[in-house]
Order: structure tokens, then sequence, then C-alpha cells
């Protein structure tokens, strides 16, 4: 088991996609209540900040379909295929590794 946690995804690393969806319905929740009353708005800067906190958290791991996609969009022989490739393989393996885990939490 201590195995199996070592090879995982770090559980902070989990949250970045599912932080960022929340901040963005947050701000067209925002935006949308804004719409509906005249005469108030948002500032550009801080609609810039929201968009700034949003990017940060979308920006902590990059979904490994994300990494896929860019792996099939490069040629072959470019330099840093390699790279790109043991870095997706990686990942891949830390989120298998992060269900396995899972897993056996709730077998226990």
């Amino acid at each position: 088991q201590q195995q199996v946690s070592a090879a995982a995804l770090p559980v902070e690393n989990l949250s970045g996609w599912h932080q960022g969806m929340t901040q963005l319905q947050q701000l067209t929740n925002r935006l949308n209540a804004l719409d509906e009353q005249k005469g108030r708005y948002i500032t550009v800067s801080e609609l810039k900040s929201a968009v700034f906190a949003i990017t940060q958290s979308f920006s902590r791991t990059v979904p490994a379909e994300e990494q896929l996609r860019q792996l099939s969009a490069q040629p072959r022989n470019q330099p840093g295929s390699a790279a790109q490739q043991n870095q997706t393989e990686q990942h891949l393996q830390q989120l298998i590794a992060r269900y396995a885990a899972l897993k056996q939490k709730t077998a226990e």
C-alpha cells in the first residue's frame, strides 16, 4: 500500500481542474448576476484577477487528455518528443497508482 501511495499522483494535483472549473462557474454566475442589474459592472482589474486565479488552478497539473493531444499533434522526430512521451507516461502511471490507492482504501 505504501508503494502504491508513493507512486500515485499527489492528492493536491487532483484538485486543480476541479478548482478551475468551480472558479469559472463562480465568475460566470457573477457576470450573469451583473447582467441582470442595470448599472452594475465588474472592473477590468477584477476580471483579470479572476482569470489569473483560474489560470493558476488549471496550470497546476496538465490533464492527461491534454498531454495526449499534444503528443498526437507533435511530429515524431521533433526534439523534446521523447521527454514529452516520458512525462505523459509518468503522469498516466501516477493516475493509475492513485486509482489503485483509492480502490484499496474503499476495499478496507
